[in-house]
């Protein structure tokens, strides 16, 4: 066959093609009434869903963004009915169908990279409407799609020919009501955050029991060499958390261990510096009060300017 022949025939297959698209569309112009696509109908009722349950169950405002750019929805956090200012974006995909062991979607390489240049937590949300089957409510499901994630699911997608990555769900990704708030809440704490809380829980529960024995136990009250190292150790680990929550003020707001183990130290810390100062006074020129701490800690500077207040120096 000719070239010439072959550019005559590409011309005639693309006029053919091209007719056939302007045929499709003026049908479309044509047609009796709008339109409204089972697709859509079925996103549109997701992204509904999703915002309703949000502010139903979570008590936070979920806004559902006009332009979809790789996100559907943007979820606030609350506390206390006040906003601490932090965001969390959310990519909601909606099925027909419902949750029997797992169910995957395919993500788009663009939108993949979109959320790894975001610097707020991305949460993709699959909304089963259950339609084939005998359930009368929806089901939704969630994943946290941290930076990790997001890197993996980039380098899948580069390798499908589709330029897609699928992520899957199962029944374990469940969203409830009261066990995934504070899931949600988490999204924006650092390892430095958890480590925070970590240490508030566990200097919550010394002073709670160091209360209890200063209440209750005569013979440790009359034990400096308990009673001291107790407090000394509780004031350094307290310093780490109030100056650490001092630059990350959403810990007192957003994590209510560390705000229980402020609010516990402030109620009792006058009472016990209160009875450490008798007790340095009764340790002057009887034995050095330095003695009763631990070795292996440093002795808090609260501490040590009571006793430098207390003991003259020679």
């Amino acid at each position: 066959m000719s070239s010439n022949n072959t550019k005559v025939i590409l011309k005639k297959s693309k006029k053919v093609n091209k007719d056939a698209k302007t045929k499709s569309r003026s049908a479309k112009n044509k047609a009796e009434g709008m339109t409204y696509p089972k697709t859509s109908a079925e996103g549109h009722a997701g992204e509904y869903l999703f915002s309703y349950w949000i502010s139903r169950y979570f008590k936070w405002p979920c806004r559902l963004l006009d332009i979809d750019m790789g996100l559907d929805a943007q979820v606030e956090i609350y506390t206390n009915e006040i906003s601490t200012g932090l965001f969390i974006g959310v990519q909601v995909k909606t099925t027909s169908r419902k949750m029997e062991n797992k169910l995957s979607v395919q993500i788009p390489y663009k939108n993949i990279k979109y959320w790894g240049d975001c610097d707020y937590p991305i949460v993709i949300v699959l909304v089963c409407l259950n339609e084939d089957n005998v359930m009368k409510e929806p089901s939704i499901y969630w994943q946290h799609l941290d930076k990790k994630k997001v890197s993996s699911l980039k380098i899948r997608a580069l390798k499908n020919d589709n330029g897609c990555a699928s992520i899957c769900f199962n029944c374990e990704d469940y969203l409830a009501d009261i066990a995934d708030k504070p899931k949600w809440v988490d999204l924006w704490l650092t390892v430095d955050d958890k480590n925070i809380i970590k240490l508030a829980k566990a200097t919550g529960l010394k002073i709670r029991q160091m209360v209890q024995s200063f209440d209750d136990d005569e013979a440790y009250r009359n034990s400096p060499d308990l009673f001291i190292p107790d407090l000394n150790s509780i004031m350094n680990d307290y310093d780490k958390i109030n100056y650490f929550s001092q630059a990350r003020k959403r810990l007192l707001d957003l994590v209510p261990p560390v705000k229980e183990c402020t609010q516990n130290y402030h109620d009792n810390i006058e009472r016990f510096l209160e009875y450490f100062n008798d007790l340095v006074k009764f340790s002057y020129g009887n034995y050095n009060i330095q003695d009763d701490f631990n070795d292996h800690e440093n002795i808090n500077y609260a501490l040590q300017q009571i006793i430098k207040e207390v003991i003259p120096r020679h």
